[in-house]
């Protein structure tokens, strides 16, 4: 006697921990494809303005659950569990801050040697050629207003009170928070067991995991895969 394959059915919830509606609201993600956005899709959260009107979608493939960014200003950021390597140009969130890895063109050139009217050289630490760089860039609201943290450095932390750049005006950070860490041509984001975590955006379909935490726009949404019967 032949038996066919078995054909296994995934479902999964999306449950909100931070948003714009009431906290545990949740949605019952289907085989296919669900939409999440401000005004298109399934998803929906149309008091924020920091989502596309179809900022993302969650795909089913197979047994699989793939969130997608869709082309948007602000992206989907996923909570680390472990580290992950950035590269240049990639976006991370720590609290409230949104930072960037600057590319090697954005970077602070070191000017020629400043020499006043008598000859005599400008005194100051040497930045020496080749020395190992991390450079970031906090992204604001306002475009016109850009803040640029460079060490000169291979390890990096961020936090509020007692690392190498400090947000001591945050309160979602914690006290040592995330370090970078140059490896080659990455560099390594490390969450610090902080209170909040740490986010990384994703540039293409990214495979999620059960407890998952999503962040698009200003909602936090945990994923619930559930596990199928053969």
């Amino acid at each position: 006697m032949f038996f066919g394959a078995v054909t296994v059915e995934r479902s999964a919830k999306l449950i909100l921990v931070r948003g714009h509606t009431q906290f545990g609201t949740q949605w019952r993600l289907q085989a296919g494809e669900t939409a999440l956005g401000r005004n298109s899709g399934v998803v929906l959260f149309p008091d924020d303005n920091a989502l596309a009107d179809r900022h993302a979608r969650l795909v089913f493939r197979g047994a699989d659950l793939f969130v997608e960014p869709l082309p948007s200003t602000n992206g989907v950021f996923i909570r680390l569990r472990e580290p992950a390597r950035l590269h240049q140009g990639d976006e991370f969130i720590v609290g409230a801050q949104r930072l960037r890895l600057l590319h090697d063109h954005e970077r602070p050139v070191a000017a020629s040697a400043v020499v006043d009217a008598a000859g005599t050289h400008l005194q100051g630490s040497a930045v020496r050629p080749g020395q190992s760089t991390l450079a970031l860039a906090r992204i604001t609201s306002d475009p016109t207003h850009t803040e640029v943290y460079v060490r000169y450095q291979r390890l990096l932390t961020l936090g509020r009170t007692t690392c190498d750049v400090n947000f001591a005006a945050d309160g979602f950070v914690s006290e040592r928070h995330a370090q970078l860490t140059q490896v080659g041509d990455h560099v390594l984001l490390e969450d610090l067991k902080s209170r909040n975590g740490t986010y990384a955006r994703v540039s293409g379909p990214w495979k999620l995991a059960h407890g998952d935490l999503l962040l698009a726009g200003e909602q936090v949404l945990r994923v619930e895969l559930n596990t199928p019967r053969g």
